[in-house]
């Protein structure tokens, strides 16, 4: 069946859009081919004014391509993570021990410990050497408030040490808090995070559904993190890829391919301790996608990228065709109307990547090169948290003084029905002979 390669948008004013007045965007995205030639790519999508420039339907070339498995040097099979850090053209990319390596001969060259860290830049298009973290075993790499974190995935099978942070001014890793849920005996996977208020906020799928842990940074500390006790919230969280944080709002990628927003509630307790707890995820309507209008569009992966402000690029792809893989790439702000946070789609357009010798391929990360990671600090929490004071009781969010209000009222008004029959008949009385206020009647002189 023939695919649409660009969705007609023309009911959108753009020229009342904030995007017009951007200067362009480049977006990043970087993709892991399932085959033997390079095992990374990435490749590069220009945006202006929210309009997806390029031809539609055209072809992608990749910037540049990663860890070529025909060289011996290079594992057949790993793991990459990578996150910019100290530069917003500079990617760090961080070579890890895979799963197996079933396919490779007998009398294979490769070595397993041949894993190796690099530094790409996008502007010189220069690739340079990275000292490795001490443990070589599948991580997450995280940039977040002037370090880098390089954390294990939970298992129970863990290295030592399995969390640490690199510090550019000594150029050194240090050892961190070992992760808590290390003590599981399921293997589990770190799919998302926020760096947001001093602390990194991790969503694990695995071992149990939702489930969510805060690394405070300057603490070095873990807290587990609650969340609503609602069944349809699995359909949701956790989270994927690094989300935005936009003021008091976090902004992610569902596990449905959803765009949510929610907030990282904070209450401190007379002891000095913070609990931490999420609310329940807003799903934003209104996101029109050619990816939505292909009948087989599973298994997907896909990436949200910030472009700034409340401006998002969304890219998706589909493991399924033979010689061209398609990326679809919509492009959308969240307005506010009728006092409801909404989606507004601004473009939607496919790009196809040729698939010889390359292999099919999975979205991994992307990023804005003109557009900084944002990292709220403790100092610019939302008003609720800024605000709070050691007492006896942890200070209630905006969201719970609500609802004890509602609560305080409804009491109320139980006691007001159950009060005895002659204090009804007392109050009816004070009421009818209550004395009445006379008006002066005030003469005006013509």
């Amino acid at each position: 069946m023939p695919y649409p390669c660009e969705l007609d948008l023309g009911h959108h004013d753009l020229s009342s859009n904030p995007m017009e007045k951007w200067e362009s965007r480049s977006v990043y995205f970087l993709v892991h081919f399932i085959g033997g030639g390079p095992g990374h790519a990435l490749y590069e999508v220009k945006i202006e004014g929210g309009k997806i420039l390029g031809k539609s339907g055209g072809l992608l070339e990749p910037v540049c391509k990663l860890f070529d498995r025909t060289d011996p040097e290079v594992p057949m099979e790993y793991r990459l993570s990578a996150t910019r850090f100290g530069s917003r053209s500079k990617l760090y990319l961080l070579q890890h021990e895979g799963s197996g390596s079933w396919w490779l001969r007998e009398n294979s060259t490769r070595s397993r410990d041949a894993y190796k860290g690099c530094i790409f830049d996008t502007t010189s298009k220069k690739l340079m050497p990275f000292k490795m973290p001490t443990v070589k075993k599948d991580a997450l790499l995280i940039s977040a408030y002037g370090k880098l974190y390089h954390i294990a995935h939970p298992s129970s099978n863990m290295p030592d040490p399995s969390f640490e942070a690199y510090d550019p001014r000594p150029g050194s890793w240090t050892k961190l808090s070992t992760f808590p849920s290390y003590r599981i005996s399921t293997p589990c996977r770190i799919v998302g995070y926020a760096v947001c208020y001093d602390c990194i906020l991790t969503s694990i799928t695995g071992h149990r559904t939702g489930n969510f842990w805060v690394y405070q940074v300057t603490l070095d500390q873990w807290k587990e993190v609650n969340i609503p006790s609602d069944t349809d919230l699995n359909d949701h969280y956790p989270f994927e890829g690094r989300a935005v944080v936009v003021g008091n709002t976090i902004y992610a990628l569902s596990a449905l391919g959803s765009i949510m927003a929610f907030s990282l509630i904070m209450e401190e307790l007379a002891d000095g301790s913070i609990n931490y707890s999420l609310d329940k995820p807003l799903l934003l309507r209104g996101l029109r996608t050619l990816f939505l209008r292909d009948s087989e569009c599973s298994p997907r992966t896909d990436y949200l990228v910030h472009l700034g402000g409340l401006n998002f690029c969304l890219l998706q792809t589909v493991r399924r065709d033979v010689t061209m893989q398609r990326v679809w790439i919509t492009t959308f702000d969240i307005v506010s109307s009728g006092g409801r946070r909404r989606i507004r789609t601004l473009a939607t357009t496919m790009r196809k990547v040729a698939m010889k010798g390359l292999g099919r391929f999975l979205l991994e990360s992307g990023f804005s090169l003109e557009c900084e990671d944002l990292e709220p600090k403790g100092k610019e929490t939302m008003t609720t948290t800024s605000m709070i004071q050691p007492t006896d009781a942890p200070r209630l969010h905006k969201h719970e003084k609500a609802t004890l209000k509602i609560i305080k009222r409804q009491i109320h008004k139980q006691k007001r029905k159950m009060m005895k029959p002659r204090s009804k008949r007392l109050a009816m009385m004070q009421k009818l002979f209550r004395p009445r206020r006379h008006r002066k009647e005030v003469k005006c002189d013509a």
